[in-house]
């Protein structure tokens, strides 16, 4: 173990085993290049370095915000470090290693006081959890009292998705059409494709292909005001593109290069603003668009693990609350024939009617 000063007046700390160096990292004073360097030898050890785990949450919250910049997506590191302001400084003035569950479920409570959603709470609860699991690696902490930490109670009602049957689509779509025929089209390519909001602003001219079939390659996403980056699932999957969307999307590739934005420009304000869709999108969400895909997908009688794929989910299970909705339409067909059922029972007979005209049984024959 060695710290030296480097030509630049920093210092580096070097762990080493043996003759071997593992591992070297530079720092603006030697105090902090001898702590680093005795919490990698405690993390050799297979313990934890005492001394380090005195230093408050506070003091060690930017070092790991710092490596969390390059390890994470840029909106994950961006949500990490709102959280990270979001900790109350009773929490972040205690010793790393003495903060307890308990002390955390406090600042879950403290939070949910303000205000603060319980989703945003849970958000908070996972950004945290990230720290401490960092502070592990470290040599810092023994255990992560996050794991064992539960948030509240959840009080308000959690969000509902709200998809569209294509005929709903097609009547929304006349309505959009009239107030912005470019944003219209898009909201409908939204309700067909499944597509995220951020894969739709990043599709290529290039990712559309029409041999064996139609279809659209989702490869990256596209957020506002964020660098191009990868899907959510990190994986690339080929979504079909029906027939009707087919003639936009040509119209759409003319004259342009494989690297050219496919979609029209895509901003999220302007188009809730020209589609009037706090009025018009009766209580939906753009994201119910993606939702709409899928279970028309689902309707059609398509099979989950083609849903699935198209979708980009990660695993069958998300894809299977998808299906609720669909028991919904089945419960109305299953009602519409306990109906149909209760009225054939109440209803009179043939032969109980001529009974009825007749004032009697006499007479009557048997059909």
């Amino acid at each position: 173990m060695a710290v030296v000063k480097t030509p630049s007046g920093r210092w580096r700390g070097k762990v080493k085993q043996g003759r071997l160096t593992l591992k070297t990292k530079t720092f603006n004073t030697r105090r902090e290049a001898a702590a680093w360097v005795e919490r990698q030898k405690a993390i050799l050890d297979g313990g934890v370095d005492l001394k380090a785990g005195k230093q408050t949450l506070g003091y060690y919250l930017p070092e790991y915000l710092e490596q969390r910049r390059y390890q994470v997506a840029q909106t994950t590191y961006n949500t990490d470090v709102i959280n990270a302001n979001k900790i109350t400084p009773w929490l972040k003035g205690r010793s790393i290693s003495e903060i307890s569950p308990l002390e955390i479920e406090q600042s879950f409570i403290a939070l949910t006081k303000t205000g603060l959603k319980w989703t945003s709470v849970k958000r908070y609860r996972d950004s945290l959890r990230a720290v401490f699991a960092w502070a592990m690696r470290q040599g810092l902490v023994k255990t992560n009292p996050v794991s064992t930490a539960q948030l509240p109670r959840r009080t308000d009602p959690p969000h509902e998705m709200r998809p569209w049957s294509i005929e709903e689509v097609n009547e929304r779509y006349e309505i959009w059409h009239q107030l912005n025929p470019t944003n219209a089209k898009i909201a409908k390519f939204l309700a067909l494709t499944g597509l995220r909001w951020s894969e739709a602003r990043a599709l290529r001219v290039g990712d559309v292909s029409y041999v064996p079939y139609p279809a659209v390659t989702v490869q990256r996403a596209q957020p506002e005001g964020v660098d191009l980056k990868t899907t959510k699932s990190n994986k690339t999957r080929l979504v079909p593109l029906a027939n009707e969307l087919i003639p936009w999307i040509k119209t759409l590739q003319q004259d342009k290069k494989p690297a050219d934005t496919l979609l029209p420009p895509m901003h999220r304000h302007r188009f809730v603003d020209s589609l009037d869709w706090y009025n018009t999108a009766q209580g939906r969400t753009i994201h119910d668009l993606r939702h709409t895909a899928i279970c028309i997908w689902l309707a059609a009688g398509i099979d989950l693990a083609t849903v699935r794929a198209w979708a980009g989910h990660a695993d069958l299970t998300t894809t299977s609350r998808y299906t609720h909705w669909l028991g919904t339409k089945a419960d109305q067909t299953s009602l519409a024939t306990l109906n149909q059922a209760i009225k054939n029972t109440t209803s009179p007979s043939p032969v109980t009617s001529i009974n009825a005209v007749n004032g009697g049984t006499h007479g009557v024959r048997e059909i």
